[in-house]
């Protein structure tokens, strides 16, 4: 859309879909034409589905695709942004939108860090992010979250959950009030990691339910939900089979197998099978797996078994960068 040249001098603004400044997580996309530099340079607003398209198609132009967002040009803070850098899990979108509208309307968001996470104080003091208030305490969160809205990160989705329900029932006395959305509270956006592999070994064609329910099973045990999982791992015998496809295409979780000669390489395990490996040719499936994909990361749940299948799980240590 065209609008007035003495506003409008420098550029075109094409808005494709309904939204605002406040909707950018919606499928709006905002696309930037510099006249002066038509033929060069294209700006995306948004990272959605469609921003992507928008973006690949621009390279057929010849011009060079910029994607951005609201908070970007300002040099504010973006939580989305944020959490993609650093493989965080968003449980609420609308609470994502709030927080970057309010950061746009130059408010100030708290911010907790949960146990077990790791970022540096420094990176965070040369980040210069104003808007961000890094609350030290839970007395100091608490109080913030009265006028405020604030983002809780956690180590794991069962903590966070509790986390937030508590502060918002102690805030407000109604849990239900920690989404986003409430004209009358502030709002409370809870991130977890993205930093669970999950190796898998299992009887050929096990029912795809019970494939589901023992792998999340085990990952309950620790606290941990499927939205966590960054990576299946098996055996290449297994990379078609039926139910471990599913899952991965259900929870949208990447997933790699591997020969017995890679996974032999492992050297230690917790426990080891002799029916296993005349199948397979390993002794282990799950945990040579699971470590195998995850090369730096620490075993959280060695070798699990479960109704046709075994489950271990490895754990990517995470460091916040700002």
């Amino acid at each position: 859309k065209e609008r007035g040249k003495e506003k409008y001098q420098t550029g075109l603004e094409l808005v494709c879909g309904a939204g605002s400044t406040t909707g950018r997580l919606s499928k709006t996309v905002v696309l930037l034409i510099s006249k002066e530099f038509l033929r060069d340079v294209f700006i995306v607003h948004n990272t959605s589905p469609q921003a992507s398209i928008l973006r690949a198609g621009i390279f057929h132009t010849g011009a060079v695709p910029v994607q951005t967002t609201a908070t970007d040009v300002q040099g504010k803070f973006a939580v989305d942004v944020f959490a993609k850098k650093n493989h965080l899990y968003f449980t609420e979108r609308e609470a994502a939108k709030q927080i970057s509208a309010a950061v746009l309307d130059g408010k100030q968001v708290g911010l907790w860090i949960g146990e077990g996470l790791v970022f540096e104080q420094e990176d965070f003091q040369k980040s210069c992010l104003k808007e961000l208030i890094l609350c030290g305490s839970q007395e100091e969160l608490y109080s913030f979250a009265e006028e405020h809205p604030v983002i809780v990160i956690t180590k794991t989705a069962e903590e966070g959950r509790q986390f937030v329900e508590s502060l918002a029932g102690s805030l407000w006395g109604d849990v239900r009030n920690n989404v986003c959305g409430c004209e009358r509270k502030p709002c409370i956006l809870l991130l977890y990691p993205i930093n669970i592999t999950a190796g898998v070994g299992c009887r050929k064609q096990i029912s795809k339910e019970l494939f589901e329910k023992g792998l999340n099973d085990v990952l309950e045990g620790y606290g941990l939900e499927p939205t966590q999982l960054k990576q299946l791992a098996s055996i290449d015998l297994k990379k078609k089979e039926p139910a471990i496809l599913s899952y991965a295409q259900k929870y949208k979780v990447p997933f790699s197998t591997y020969p017995a000669e890679q996974l032999e390489k492992i050297t230690e395990v917790s426990a080891t099978s002799r029916f296993v490996k005349q199948v397979t040719g390993v002794d282990n499936v799950c945990e040579r797996a699971a470590r195998t994909a995850d090369a730096d990361g620490e075993l959280l749940c060695p070798k699990c078994i479960r109704e046709q299948m075994t489950v271990a799980l490895t754990e990517t240590e995470v460091t916040l960068q700002f």
